[in-house]
């Protein structure tokens, strides 16, 4: 992890040190989370629970040291009680954030029922159900209860996404497309693979997303982009299998976003990102390195919009690019993170990225620990290789200088 201190105007690199038990736990970082009180957690694949303490140490909370049921974490979430959950591998813990103490497993809504369970990701909807994808199916938290209960699916599958429209929950799963729960009918309908125009193009449902204007984007795991309209029932599909200027080049999505401007980012793992100009209703393709027709930058992990409408776009061995609000496409910079101290056994493998409420930005790598951005750098600090806290290199100076109003997760 690279920290920026405005201040000092340094870099500081957090990672796991053996011989110190202040250090990141594990340099391989899944999930990312902020608590009400502004402090980052961090789940790792393997190393528990971190905290950050804000004085360049961690706090870690583990299977050897506390109540912390699995160390291989995949999802965080903070709740308005400041309670975090902590989705692992093999079920659920819940931590007081307010206590600074994990419930017990008999105040823990679900303990029994999540038990050994892999879970994938949180969903919250507008009518503050709280939904829970797993490996084993669907679960559902009731509040007024106090419990978690499985949610009854025709059948029991492996859940990638969870997304909902006006009235309906819709459900990505690992080989069986879409399921639909409609809530004033509560029923389930099922949006299977066919292939056919107008249909789900794969059953491999990797991402979930709902527009602004209330079109669903659904990403496949090898059958490129289906556009779902709600008023037509019909789906448009954008793929590497059809001709369509622009379309993914790659079939594996990873992540759509909406910009600002109304635009959708799709990133594909192999395929670079497509980009939609919702205006125009053309697709452009963006290659993060036309130099290079091999390189790995066109494996896109994740995409993120700051809170002044800045675009980041983190790659599989390519660290981390940057898109200026309000610019072109022509404009996008990549922050050689190859080149910063400690950066050295993935290559600038970037998982995820997440902005906390002072807006730094924290960048999780595979293997390289964890980096942070923040407004206020200025121009002209470069590495000293004799100075172990001043971690930029030339060509980060030369980047950090050209945006002089940065600073930026996982």
């Amino acid at each position: 992890m690279n920290l920026f201190n405005r201040e000092t105007l340094t870099f500081s690199h957090f990672y796991n040190d053996p011989e110190d038990p202040d250090s990141l736990s594990s340099n391989q970082v899944f999930a990312l989370e902020e608590d009400r009180r502004g402090r980052l957690w961090v789940g790792t694949a393997g190393g528990g629970l971190c905290r950050y303490e804000r004085e360049g140490k961690f706090t870690t909370l583990d299977e050897r040291n506390s109540a912390l049921i699995h160390n291989r974490i995949r999802a965080l979430f903070c709740d308005e009680d400041g309670i975090l959950w902590i989705g692992t591998e093999k079920g659920l813990s819940l931590y007081d954030t307010s206590r600074e103490e994990f419930l017990e497993k008999d105040d823990t809504p679900g303990a029994a029922t999540l038990e050994g369970i892999f879970i994938r990701c949180y969903m919250k909807d507008r009518d503050e159900r709280f939904w829970i994808g797993t490996e084993q199916g669907l679960f559902l938290y009731d509040k007024s209860e106090g419990n978690i209960l499985p949610f009854t699916m025709p059948e029991t599958v492996a859940i990638r996404s969870v997304t909902s429209d006006n009235n309906r929950l819709w459900v990505g799963t690992e080989r069986s497309g879409i399921y639909l729960y409609d809530f004033s009918q509560k029923s389930w309908s099922h949006m299977e693979a066919s292939g056919n125009p107008g249909e789900l193009t794969y059953g491999k449902v990797r991402s979930l997303y709902r527009d602004h204007s209330g079109l669903i984007w659904i990403g496949t795991r090898g059958g490129g982009v289906d556009l779902y309209n709600p008023a037509t029932a019909l789906i448009q599909t954008y793929s590497s299998r059809t001709t369509a200027p622009g379309t993914p080049k790659n079939s594996n999505i990873r992540q759509m976003i909406e910009r600002r401007d109304g635009s959708i980012w799709i990133a594909s793992d192999g395929g670079g990102i497509s980009v939609l100009d919702r205006a125009s209703g053309q697709f452009r393709f963006l290659d993060l390195d036309p130099r290079d027709s091999e390189s790995d930058n066109d494996q896109v992990y994740t995409l993120m919009e700051d809170h002044k409408g800045n675009l980041w776009i983190g790659t599989d061995g390519s660290g981390l690019y940057f898109l200026e609000a309000g610019r072109g496409i022509e404009a996008l910079e990549r922050i050689p993170m190859r080149d910063l101290p400690g950066v050295e056994k993935y290559g600038g493998t970037v998982w995820a990225i997440f902005e906390d409420h002072e807006n730094t930005l924290w960048i999780g790598m595979e293997g390289d620990g964890l980096f942070s951005l923040k407004e206020g750098i200025r121009q002209n600090y470069f590495h000293d290789p004799d100075n172990s806290t001043a971690a930029l290199d030339r060509n980060m100076g030369r980047w950090i200088e050209s945006f002089s109003e940065r600073n930026w997760n996982l």
